[in-house]
């Protein structure tokens, strides 16, 4: 009986007498009572092995009995355990007195929370036998910081029934090794003992464990009821590359939410790959438990990658586009999935970095002295048009300047990432722009173009986000593009002397060659927007532009497009006549006459222009005579008919297609005596059939003196003739 049962034991036996035979018994009456003290037996739900259920007979009892008998243990639910094993015990003779263990086994039908009976000779022993588990669901702890420290996921273990003392044991699974073990925060231990439902954390014991493979057992006594496998899991680093150039890449390995960010570009298709790499620990731990997702930087969904994403593709390719609002500054987070709700805590091992689309979306070139401008805006790289092409005039100084200024997207991306160049249309490189490559640091920037070396006139201007950062635009950079032509109006005089035939100083008259460059440009249309002349036409190049028949400045304009340049010109009137000898002609004189002659060939200046399209005559005039040649005064000088005027001869004049014989009389009167006789010769030129106009006068004269020498001058040149000289011709 129980010890603290009081009452007695009675056993009875009996003869019994049949046709098989006799049962000899003993009759025997016991009036003491038998004492025995059996342990609570714990045992976990599902083992069905033997455990040993410890029972204890009291010292007395082996005086209690006259001889020996047996106890009989028997269980009162057999369907849920057994006693398979020394269910009889002697008080009297047993050897192993005082310790009467028998082995107890559960069935499959014993279930947690089970309390068991047993009886020794009819007596019960009540719930000495319970049937617990503990519960816990783990098979993983996520670390949001360095292992040294304690994790922030709890474990929560709850032991069934209640009130009981179960001891929980962090250990390596049997077989593996690691750089640490895991031991409970409270105590610093490996083991814990717990009675209700309890949090729990682990920790690492030093900064670079990586706690795998470990386990965590619910034991009571030597009962084992409960282990399950965990690991510790943290991610460690989140590595973003843009897809298009290696280059730009980032990386975050802390659990800080700081500031990591790479800068990638919006491709030619509108859109910008990024590449994800995440690293964890341990580093087999599936990695469909770590995913990825874009926000933007206020926290708020951002559709524009897709997502969110596993890495069970590590590292993993994700791809922007611009969707129904083109955001461009995001945050893109890795996380272990803790929870196991596929969406981000803030609580889980994460890592963040930040992504930033650019695009270059704007690109416009100025005309710096007149202010208009062309814009780009589009990412094909469009044939050269008047749409897209600024058009300059070059200056009389043979330069040209113009503005350049970039637009992008972000607009607070660093200015000096992104770049613009000046090249030929064929790509090849160009010294006639300073500077001719440079980044958009200074915005607008300033350059400027001179006619030097090889003057070309037409190029491309590229504005880029250098991506790579290698000072050259590459072919999936963003970018926009316009062309920038340098205009003149060349001009080239049909007289091919002077030489000179850019001059803007010309003649009454004088045809001249207009041609917009570079050709072929068509349609040009000219207009003189000042002064006087004519054009051969209104439109066409090259036209011919002759000027007035009288002294102007004017100015004529070629336009193309919506761009016009203006060339002026200086157009003069004939101001002098310069005679000389003609070639291969004498000087006429008769001897013993005071008489000299000669053959001029007139020349119309000034030599620096062509006057070949004017025609000039003598107008009429009085002689003046003085002295020996009184008797010539008022001699009348009769008006010459029109004469053609030819080419420039350098350093005289343009030729008049006439001879102008200068010529005295013989004059035979005495005493010879010094004397002049003077012609003030009014000259006048006319354009075609035009107006004349007096542009010069020149004085033709005759001088003597008191020995009988004549001498006659004319337009720079004299000549005499002594009165003895034989007599000569022209």
């Amino acid at each position: 009986m129980p010890s603290d049962e009081d009452s007695y034991c009675f056993t009875a036996n009996f003869d019994q007498h049949s046709t098989y035979g006799t049962v000899v018994a003993h009759a025997g009456c016991n009036g003491n009572k038998c004492v025995f003290s059996i342990e609570e037996l714990y045992i976990c739900e599902g083992n069905t092995t033997g455990h040993t259920l410890t029972n204890t007979a009291a010292s007395a009892n082996t005086t209690n009995h006259n001889t020996g008998h047996f106890h009989v243990i028997t269980p009162v639910e057999t369907a849920k355990f057994d006693i398979t094993a020394r269910t009889n015990f002697n008080c009297k003779t047993d050897t192993s007195f005082p310790h009467w263990d028998p082995t107890v086994a559960l069935t499959t039908n014993a279930m947690a929370g089970d309390k068991f009976s047993v009886m020794i000779c009819g007596t019960p022993f009540t719930n000495v036998i319970r049937v617990f588990k503990v519960e816990f669901d783990i098979d993983h702890v996520c670390t949001t910081a360095v292992h040294a420290v304690s994790h922030n996921v709890a474990v929560t273990a709850t032991p069934n029934p209640l009130g009981i003392n179960v001891d929980l044991k962090l250990r390596r699974t049997t077989g593996t090794s690691g750089s640490g073990d895991a031991v409970f925060t409270n105590n610093n231990a490996n083991t814990i003992a717990i009675s209700g439902s309890t949090n729990l954390t682990v920790l690492g014991r030093a900064s670079s464990d990586a706690i795998t493979n470990m386990v965590m057992e619910a034991k009571l006594n030597s009962c084992v009821c409960t282990s399950k496998l965990f690991t510790v899991v943290d991610v460690n680093k989140l590595v973003g590359t843009e897809g298009l150039h290696t280059v730009n890449t980032t990386n975050d390995t802390t659990q800080v939410d700081d500031t990591n960010t790479v800068w990638i570009c919006q491709t030619s298709n509108d859109t910008a790959p990024l590449t994800l790499g995440l690293s964890w620990m341990p580093t087999n731990y599936p990695a469909t438990e770590f995913w990825w997702d874009a926000v933007l930087t206020n926290g708020a969904a951002a559709p524009n990658w897709g997502g969110p994403g596993t890495f069970e593709n590590n590292p993993t390719n994700i791809t922007w586009t611009p969707g129904s609002t083109t955001n461009r500054e995001f945050r893109i987070r890795s996380w272990f999935d803790c929870d196991g709700n596929d969406a981000y805590m803030a609580t889980e091992p994460h890592r963040i970095i930040d992504v930033v689309v650019v695009d270059f979306v704007k690109l416009m070139l100025t005309n710096s002295s007149c202010s208009n401008s062309v814009v780009d805006m589009t990412r094909p790289d469009e044939p050269a048009s008047t749409n897209n092409t600024l058009y300059l005039c070059e200056s009389t100084n043979g330069t040209a300047e113009m503005s350049i200024q970039g637009w992008w997207l972000p607009e607070n991306v660093n200015s000096n990432w992104f770049r613009w160049e000046i090249v030929l249309t064929n790509g090849a490189a160009t010294t006639q722009w300073i500077p001719n490559d440079q980044t958009f640091a200074t915005n607008p920037a300033t350059t400027k173009w001179s006619a030097t070396g090889p003057t070309n006139r037409e190029f491309l201007v590229r504005g880029w986000y250098d991506c790579n950062r290698n000072g050259t635009n590459d072919v999936d950079e963003p970018h926009r593009s316009l062309y920038v032509t340098v205009l003149k109006v060349e001009t080239e005089t049909v007289a091919t002397v002077p030489t000179n035939r850019t001059r803007k100083k010309v003649g009454v008259g004088e045809p001249v060659t207009l041609t917009l460059q570079p050709t072929p440009l068509s349609p040009v249309s000219w207009a003189i927007i000042s002064g006087t002349g004519t054009l051969s036409a209104a439109s066409g190049n090259p036209v011919t532009f002759t000027a007035h028949d009288r002294a102007s400045t004017p100015t004529i304009t070629a336009t193309y497009g919506s761009s016009s340049c203006a060339v002026t010109f200086n157009v003069i009137e004939p101001s002098g006549v310069m005679i000389e000898q003609k070639a291969g002609t004498g000087i006429r004189h008769t001897t013993n006459t005071v008489s000299c002659g000669f053959k001029g060939t007139p020349y119309i200046q000034p030599d620096d222009v062509s006057f070949n399209t004017i025609s000039v005559h003598e107008g009429a005039t009085n002689g003046v005579a003085t002295g020996y040649l009184a008797p010539k005064n008022g001699e009348p000088h009769a008006p010459g008919p029109w004469q053609s005027v030819g080419d420039d001869v350098v350093g005289k004049g343009s030729k008049v297609y006439a001879v102008d014989t200068i010529s005295s009389g013989d004059y035979t009167w005495t005493p010879y005596a010094d004397g002049t006789f003077t012609w003030d010769i009014p000259w006048y030129f006319r354009v075609g059939s035009g107006a004349e106009k007096q542009f010069k006068t020149v004085l033709q004269q005759e001088t003597s003196d008191a020995t009988g020498r004549l001498t006659i001058s004319k337009g720079g040149t004299s000549k005499s003739a002594a009165l003895t000289d034989p007599t000569s011709t022209y």
